[in-house]
């Protein structure tokens, strides 16, 4: 896939430039994506009140880091 996206650019004259190279473990990678998917659906049960979220968040974080 990469290499065929960097053939499309080249086609366009254009350059793909990386600006976050950190590297990830699978494992920090899976986490962030549980904290988003929380986040994200504790936004919409909760109707955004900043209180509740911040709660939920916090809660799965702590459930994880374990």
């Amino acid at each position: 896939m990469v290499l065929k996206l960097r053939k499309l650019f080249q086609v366009f004259e254009t350059e793909i430039e990386v600006i976050n190279s950190e590297e990830k473990t699978p494992k920090e990678e899976l986490v962030e994506d549980l904290i988003t998917i929380v986040s994200h659906l504790a936004g919409k049960l909760y109707g955004m009140r900043l209180h509740k979220h911040k709660e939920v968040v916090e809660g799965v974080k702590k459930l994880i880091s374990s």
